[in-house]
């Protein structure tokens, strides 16, 4: 065997230790009663700045060796935005493989139950995903940022538009993402084929929100929507007042049961005092609800009231007598509790 031969299984077998060093070589253990650390990479963030925050934690042995193996597998521009749990002992290609893949990383899943209002999605964002509800909440109420969202120009407020379903997140948002998601969510849920269906109601798009979300805010029961629908719908045929306490309640922000006296309130959402609709949703309706107000039922009840018997239904009627029939049955089932 010449030395030039010997030279080059030399040159071989050292880029073959290298390689094993860059890739396969497992980064300590931790020296502490710690498996692994919560690692975070922003968005824009690089494989060096991602570097410091490994040997910071001392999960790599090497910033270098590890920003070379992410550059040699192409890695380099993958890096998914997110929070990673990364255990110590992993080798280079481990560590990059949990970064460059969304299946490794922490989800932030958030809920926003159908009939949230503006202010119980800032305290449900605040909880859940850290934003503060007060800055949510401003967001909401800037028309010059309400104005580049895309919806009615009647909208002094993006209530109505945020689409309550369960949201899935790789990092922590801004109130700005949050409601620009929201909101796209409402665009993909509520398609033109169902604005024009409100348009051959005679409904604007703003009014089919306030009406949807009146409804949202009166059904207990699902089999109850189109039936609530149907009288609401009634109601504004006829030019009778919607006698909605829902409405009084969101103008007066309630968040318990309306008073007599508080009804007499005058104010912009008092259906007991205004003809129509109010000048807006009053909370964040779901598609059932969007439905409900797009096909109410067809029927001649123009009132209803609880049952109070714990079903969450209420008695619909006809006439005033039929509802004072039903108002005493109310009341008796509540004094049977």
């Amino acid at each position: 065997m010449t030395k030039l031969i010997k030279y080059l299984i030399g040159i071989i077998l050292l880029i073959i230790l290298a390689l094993w060093l860059i890739f396969f070589w497992h980064n300590p253990a931790s020296t502490t009663a710690k498996t692994e650390e919560l690692i975070i990479v922003p968005k824009g963030a690089s494989f060096s700045q991602v570097a410091d925050s490994l040997s910071r934690y001392d999960l790599i042995r090497s910033k270098f060796t590890f920003k070379l193996a992410a550059k040699l597998v192409g890695s380099s521009s993958k890096l998914k935005p997110g929070s990673y749990r990364i255990a110590y002992g992993l080798t280079n290609t481990e560590i990059i493989s949990r970064l460059t893949a969304t299946e490794f990383a922490i989800i932030f899943e958030v809920t926003f139950p159908e009939g949230s209002h503006i202010r119980k999605v800032a305290s449900i964002a605040k909880q859940k995903l850290g934003i503060d509800s007060v800055a949510f909440v401003t967001l909401c109420k800037d028309t010059a940022f309400i104005r580049t969202l895309g919806i009615p120009k009647e909208a002094k407020t993006v209530e109505g538009y945020l689409f309550p379903e369960t949201y899935r997140f790789y990092v922590s948002v801004s109130p700005q993402e949050l409601v620009k998601k929201m909101v796209a969510e409402w665009k993909e849920k509520v398609p033109d084929s169902l604005l024009r269906k409100a348009k051959e109601l005679h409904f604007t798009t703003h009014q089919l929100m306030t009406f949807a979300s009146i409804i949202e805010a009166e059904a207990n029961r699902p089999d109850e929507r189109d039936t609530i629908a149907g009288v609401y719908w009634n109601r504004l045929k006829i030019g009778m007042k919607l006698d909605a306490d829902p409405t009084n309640q969101y103008g007066l922000e309630l968040n318990r049961p309306i008073t007599g006296a508080e009804l007499r309130i005058p104010g912009k959402y008092n259906t007991y005092q205004n003809i129509g609709l109010p000048p807006g949703p009053i909370n964040n309706p779901g598609k059932a609800a969007i439905i409900a107000a797009l096909s109410p039922a067809r029927h001649d009840k123009i009132y209803f009231v609880a049952r109070r018997d714990g079903s969450g239904g209420h008695y619909f009627s006809r006439t005033p007598s039929e509802q004072s029939v039903a108002i005493r049955k109310s009341n008796a089932n509540q004094a049977m509790e």
